[in-house]
């Protein structure tokens, strides 16, 4: 076939090692601190793959049905940083991973979201209905992605 869409990964970057990593209580936002992406990691790169794994405990509890794991971005220009991302400001959402409600194993989840081409920062959310924290030692990871034709 001709024209088909291609994509081309980038180099992955480790938002935040499952050493660094601490527990995520209900509600909470946790930042990313391991690595940010910069307008140099994968110049017109305008897709990012994550990846989100949890500790081999998972959490405190089973989730309840409908828990999330929220990604947001702060975004800079190179110099300066948007507002950082809080409880009491959740902008710039990229995307969420949907939790089982299943405790006591790792989990692997992925998804693909668009991302900002000058670099940015990276938070999550963790939201479950009930009272489960996220256990420490998750990890998030994220490659930068393109897309054209064969």
């Amino acid at each position: 076939m001709a024209n088909e869409v291609i994509w081309s990964e980038g180099t992955t970057l480790t938002l935040a090692a499952t050493g660094t990593t601490a527990s995520v209580s209900d509600g909470a936002v946790a930042e990313c601190t391991d690595d940010t992406r910069t307008a140099s990691d994968n110049t017109g790169y305008v897709l990012g793959k994550f990846e989100f794994k949890t500790a081999s405990s998972g959490f405190s509890a089973a989730p309840t049905a409908g828990a999330v794991i929220n990604i947001y971005e702060c975004k800079t220009d190179g110099t300066n940083y948007s507002p950082a991302v809080t409880t009491a400001y959740l902008n710039d959402y990229i995307g969420s991973f949907i939790v089982p409600a299943t405790d006591g194993a790792t989990l692997y989840m992925r998804l693909i979201a668009p991302i900002y081409l000058d670099g940015a920062k990276y938070y999550i959310q963790w939201v479950d209905a009930g009272t489960a924290s996220m256990d420490a030692g998750w990890e998030l990871k994220l490659t930068p992605i393109t897309y054209g034709t064969a």
